[in-house]
Parts: C-alpha cells; sequence; structure tokens
C-alpha cells in the first residue's frame, strides 16, 4: 500500500483510453490519481497541487511530453517523473527526454508499472527541493525583431505583447498565449535588446 503522505500520481496522455486504464490499474494499487490530455493542462493542475509523481505520454499535442517533462525537471526538480511512450526502440530511453523512468506502453506490464512507481516514490531522486516562493514580475526582453516578449513563468514559454505606453511602468498582467496563466510584468525594468 503506498505511503498515503506521498500517493498522488499525476497521468498526462492525450489517449482517453491509457489515461482510463491507467487511472484504473492506479487507483485499484491505492493511489490518489489526477488526469490532464496534456502538458499544458498538467502545468495548470500542478500550479493548484503537486503530485508526488508523474507519469507523462511523449507525444501530445499543443505541449509535447519532452518540453512538459523538460519544465517539471525545472520548475519541481524533486519531483520524479516516468516517461512512457508507442513506437520508440525497447525499453532505452529516447534521447533529450528528462525523466527518472521508460516505460514503453506495449511492454510495461502492471507488475513493471507498479514496481517503478515504487521504487520513485519510495526512493525519489536526489535533487533540491525548491524553495516556495513567488517568481515576482517576469523579466521584459526584446527580441532580434525588436518586438517586446515575456517568459512565461508558469510554463517557461516566451509570447510577445504589445508595445508598452512609456507613461505606464507601474505592474501589470496578462494572461500567457500558451498556458493561459496570469503573467506579472513590469515595463519600468531593464530590457535586453537580444533575445536569449
Amino acid at each position: 500500500m503506498p505511503d498515503p503522505s506521498r500517493s498522488g500520481i499525476l497521468v498526462v496522455d492525450d489517449s482517453p483510453i491509457i489515461r482510463d486504464t491507467l487511472v484504473e490499474l492506479l487507483v485499484e494499487a491505492g493511489y490518489d490519481v489526477q488526469v490532464a490530455a496534456d502538458g499544458l493542462e498538467a502545468l495548470a493542475k500542478m500550479e493548484v497541487a503537486l503530485p508526488a509523481l508523474v507519469i507523462s505520454d511523449l507525444r501530445m499535442p499543443r505541449m509535447s511530453g519532452e518540453e512538459f517533462l523538460h519544465i517539471v525537471r525545472k520548475r519541481f526538480p524533486h519531483i520524479p517523473t516516468i516517461a512512457i511512450g508507442a513506437g520508440f526502440l525497447g525499453d532505452e530511453m529516447p534521447a533529450d527526454v528528462e525523466a527518472d523512468a521508460w516505460l514503453e506502453k506495449e511492454s510495461m506490464g502492471i507488475r513493471k508499472l507498479h514496481r517503478t512507481i515504487d521504487d520513485l516514490i519510495r526512493n525519489p531522486p536526489p535533487r533540491p527541493v525548491p524553495l516556495a516562493s513567488d517568481p515576482g514580475p517576469a523579466r521584459v526582453r526584446r527580441d532580434e525583431l525588436g518586438r517586446h516578449v515575456i517568459d512565461c513563468p508558469h510554463c517557461l514559454r516566451f509570447f510577445t505583447i504589445p508595445d508598452p505606453h512609456p507613461a505606464k511602468p507601474h505592474l501589470q498582467t496578462l494572461p500567457c498565449v500558451h498556458c493561459k496563466m496570469t503573467v506579472a510584468f513590469s515595463m519600468g525594468g531593464p530590457t535586453s535588446d537580444h533575445a536569449e
């Protein structure tokens, strides 16, 4: 039986069949499970409550699993992650995937899934737990075309904003065009001339 204090699992997959199957298997094993259809929906859920572990498909619309897992590793490095996928070569994790374990959908099996989850929850990777803090206003910079650009602190993607009114340097807010989370920014701070 999983430890109830660390039993929350977030399953991220655009296939309703895969999501429903994983939920059924995990709930039967005593885990508390949340689901998301893609990386953006998963990030929104993680803004509300952090899971003990994330299971994510790699091929999804709007935000790929590779990108989502990269963001989780950067923003929530203490949360263990399992990447799942189909059509890859065997049991070896695909290149450039930032996950703690890899399971091929066709060959993972119930025992292997439970063993992998249990191992990661009982022995999470030794990465630091970030301090809970407000990220503060987003940084406004200029891209190579001279447009004002904001890096979203939630999904780590950037988006352009209209040219600001120079007489209004106060704190402003806009929804991120990608994840729809509210991003605070100030035009009074420094900007760079080029995208990084």
